[in-house]
């Protein structure tokens, strides 16, 4: 957008497609680990990766990369550019849990399923395993290439450190856990009930002995983490299946649809 001249949202588009090639290429090299391996080589691929931009010098190093102001002036100015902004991650989001519904109820969204629930019993009915996570970490990686251009968009400068915080993975993973993994509206849910809890963190003049309880967030998450897993797996639209009988009885028809794929 700044060098070439480019819109926005041929720019959102290229940060999907960008995300996209980078998750198919990875995949293919390290979604044949599995269990302890393959989350090691998630985290060793995003701290390689945070290195080598940090020192790429064609990206601007470690500092970055600056938006001119110039960029916002064919979209109002900034203040109108943030609305734009606000309304342009509303409509992505709205977008993902309907892409994600029809990956859930197709054909391919059963493979998925039944790699979930038993990978080597997957490749005995015929899922092709390795191409199909790697599909779906191709899928997972293009919504949030466009909504990172978005983010920096907003930002007004393209760093390093944003791009690659790993905290924001593991707060991401409380998230979809909170809510429910492998549900719809799980993460939806989790995601916002975790942003109001990291809301009133940041916020609050409360004290934990002498330190302000906003430098706990982090803490608090992977204690929030831990109660999850060892209490309630299946999160809260799993305990809310678990309490209501029509809500099982909702679950058990979906489950029957996805069989006749």
């Amino acid at each position: 957008m700044d060098t070439w001249g480019a819109p926005l949202p041929l720019a959102v588009l290229g940060g999907g497609i960008t995300s996209a090639l980078l998750a198919f290429g990875l995949g293919k090299a390290i979604l044949r680990l599995r269990g302890a391996y393959f989350a090691l080589a998630t985290i060793g691929v995003n701290e390689a990766m945070r290195t080598f931009v940090a020192n790429f010098k064609p990206f601007g190093g470690p500092t970055g990369i600056e938006l001119q102001f110039s960029v916002y002036k064919q979209y109002g100015g900034a203040a109108d550019a943030l609305w734009l902004t606000y309304y342009g991650v509303i409509a992505i989001s709205v977008f993902a849990v309907i892409f994600s519904y029809y990956i859930k109820t197709s054909k391919f969204g059963l493979g998925l399923m039944s790699i979930r629930e038993d990978e080597d019993a997957a490749e005995v009915m015929g899922v092709i395993t390795p191409e199909t996570k790697t599909m779906a970490f191709v899928a997972s990686a293009f919504l949030p290439g466009m909504l990172g251009v978005l983010f920096f968009f907003k930002n007004g400068n393209v760093e390093p450190a944003d791009a690659f915080r790993l905290g924001f993975s593991i707060e991401s993973l409380v998230m979809i856990m909170l809510g429910g993994q492998g549900t719809l509206l799980g993460p939806v849910i989790g995601a916002l009930g975790y942003q109001r809890l990291r809301g009133f963190l940041l916020t609050s003049d409360a004290m934990i002995g002498s330190l302000p309880l906003k430098d706990f967030q982090l803490v608090i998450a992977g204690l929030l983490m831990l109660v999850i897993i060892l209490f309630i797996p299946a999160g809260l639209v799993g305990w809310l299946r678990q309490k209501f009988a029509f809500l099982r009885r909702m679950c058990w028809g979906r489950k029957n649809i996805l069989a006749t794929h």
